[in-house]
């Protein structure tokens, strides 16, 4: 037996994405859930006197949570969860680092 089924469109409102570029040196970017960030990636594109690092604030198990260490190359993307926005994130850009940020908000 065969069994039709009828699909009816609804087509809802779209919601609008800002995008973000920019660049940091000498600087520390710190996002909260008031940004409105949904997606962040970023990369060091150079470290000539020191390197980066990137920071969260969520604990694991028991475990706090530390800096880790960006050099050149590295970087990484990091969503929200959904209907969600990041928070408690820091990217520590000291003199002679350089991290390219894409972000969506």
């Amino acid at each position: 037996m065969a069994v039709k089924c009828h699909f009816t469109k609804i087509l809802l409102p779209m919601a609008k994405a800002q995008v973000f570029t920019g660049t940091i040196t000498n600087a520390i970017l710190t996002v909260e859930e008031d940004d409105g960030v949904t997606m962040i990636s970023y990369k060091v594109s150079s470290t000539s006197s020191a390197n980066g690092s990137v920071t969260g604030n969520a604990m694991l198990g028991n475990i706090a949570p530390t800096a880790v260490t960006l050099t050149v190359g590295d970087g990484g993307t990091i969503f929200a969860p959904a209907n969600g926005f990041i928070s408690g994130l820091i990217l520590n850009a000291p003199v002679g680092c350089v991290i390219n940020l894409i972000a969506l908000r």
